[in-house]
Parts: C-alpha cells; sequence; structure tokens
C-alpha cells in the first residue's frame, strides 16, 4: 500500500462544505496521513481535504474510471481505490459517517448500467457500512452528482479509532449490452472526482 499525502493545492477547483451546524463536534480536527492502493489510484493520484469544522472530509480521484468497449480489456470494467486515512482530533470523541457526495462524469451507451460505490469499516472491527452509492443508466452522456444519506438516526458507535478504510469501487456492467461502449471517470470540467464523506460525531465516556 502506498504511502502518500499530497498537497490539495496540486488540484484546481475549491471545496465548500455546507454550513448547517452540527449539535457537537471537536474543536480541531485534521486528516494525519493517507495510504492508498488499488487499480483505481496510482500513486499521485488522490488527494484530500478536511473541513475546519470538522463536520465532513473529501477525497479527490484523478485516475479512478472504468471502461469497456470493443478494444478495452476487461479489467477495466471495475475498478477500486482502498483508502485508510488517518485523522488527528481530541480523546473522547468518536464519529461514523452518515452520507456522501459524489460527482463525476458518464458516457453510458444503451444497455450498459453504471455503479460508484463506497463502503468503510473501522480497523479491527468486521462490520462494513455503506457511504454512498449510485446507479446510472444509459444511454447518458453527461455530469453526474449524487447527495446520499445513510441511516442518520443510527447512534453513533464509541470505538475510539481514528483511522478509517474506505472502499471505493467504479463499476460499469454490461451483461445485456456486449459490445457498447461506455465510460465511468473523472470530472469533465476539472479533472477530478469528487467524494465528500460527511461525518456525525459524539461524545464519548
Amino acid at each position: 500500500m502506498r504511502h502518500f499525502a499530497l498537497s490539495f493545492l496540486a488540484f484546481p477547483a475549491a471545496i465548500a462544505f455546507s454550513a448547517d451546524a452540527r449539535a457537537e463536534a471537536p474543536e480541531a480536527f485534521a486528516i494525519r496521513e493517507l495510504k492508498y492502493a488499488g487499480p483505481g489510484c496510482p500513486q499521485g493520484s488522490v488527494a484530500y481535504l478536511a473541513s475546519q469544522d470538522a463536520e465532513a472530509f473529501t477525497i479527490l480521484f484523478s485516475k479512478l474510471y472504468a471502461e469497456v468497449g470493443p478494444n478495452v480489456a476487461r479489467g477495466d470494467a471495475k475498478k477500486r481505490c482502498n483508502l485508510d486515512i488517518h485523522f488527528d482530533f481530541p480523546p473522547g470523541w468518536s464519529f461514523a459517517i452518515e452520507g456522501g457526495d459524489v460527482r463525476g462524469y458518464a458516457f453510458l451507451e444503451a444497455g450498459l448500467s453504471g455503479i460508484i460505490r463506497s463502503t468503510y469499516s473501522f480497523p479491527g472491527l468486521p462490520r462494513e457500512e455503506r457511504a454512498f452509492e449510485i446507479v446510472l443508466q444509459g444511454e447518458m452522456d453527461d455530469n453526474y452528482e449524487k447527495h446520499d444519506v445513510v441511516t442518520p438516526d443510527r447512534p453513533v458507535p464509541c470505538t475510539g479509532r481514528k483511522n478509517l478504510l474506505i472502499k471505493t469501487d467504479t463499476v460499469i456492467d454490461d451483461r445485456f449490452a456486449r459490445g457498447k461502449s461506455g465510460l465511468l471517470t473523472v470530472d469533465s470540467v476539472d479533472g477530478v472526482v469528487r467524494q465528500t464523506y460527511r461525518l456525525r460525531w459524539t461524545r464519548c465516556r
């Protein structure tokens, strides 16, 4: 697994976070380290940004895409990136992800479908939770953007852990449209796929 911390300034667009205030959140919050590996995130292709209000963090990919077509290798139909994110925040807090926002670009001929799915877990705990999932149907040639909410009323577990594992899959399903062309890839304007994860905090005793 590669170790990499890329300055967000290397990416051309800024991130705007919601101004809605949470009931409670730690006063200090930052990403200390990001490790990543997988065919969807070669070295130098991932960056991150943590919001100052501790409400969210954003991961940006410049090489995460899936593709199908007559002259495309079958392995390109699915790409995954595995993230291991280490956070800094004061003791006595715990968090969960209550949803996410994702945007990018999709070209899908008729009969194709595209899926962008993200799951997360805490190291040492077997259970995985869904952060967000998007299903796109061809025929499509456009940017996409999705705001997904995941069981916001579920209590936040007091895990005491400060690092998080995230799996992101980008998939094109061509079972019913063999030979058609499709591309599920980076945004056509600023060249990055943005995934923003919203956080829900609790104080732990």
